[in-house]
């Protein structure tokens, strides 16, 4: 079976937040203003999830899953070998700076 090339997650998710950043400018001056009536609350409620699936998209373009999924892993390989020289943990810290 052949796979298409997939274009990077990243790609992807920069795409999103750019599209999802555009229906945000263009939608929000036509909702209905904030209110205690039906209309305020879905104007609030869309809003919010406007903004979650922007964030989440962010979250992924920035690539800071990556970055969280390293850190734990160097925290858990500090556990594993306590007595690591200073050249290592310098090599460490180069790491976290890519």
């Amino acid at each position: 079976m052949i796979r298409p090339n997939r274009t990077p997650n990243r790609v992807l998710s920069t795409t999103y937040v750019l599209l999802s950043t555009g229906i945000l400018v263009v939608a929000v001056p036509r909702l209905p203003r904030l209110s205690v009536n039906i209309d305020g609350v879905f104007a609030f409620f869309w809003i919010a999830f406007a903004l979650v699936v922007l964030g989440a998209n962010l979250w992924f373009a920035l690539a800071a899953d990556r970055e969280r999924r390293l850190l734990t892993t160097m925290k858990a390989r500090r556990k594993r070998t306590s007595d690591t020289s200073d050249d290592d943990r310098r090599t460490i810290g180069e790491r976290l700076l890519r």
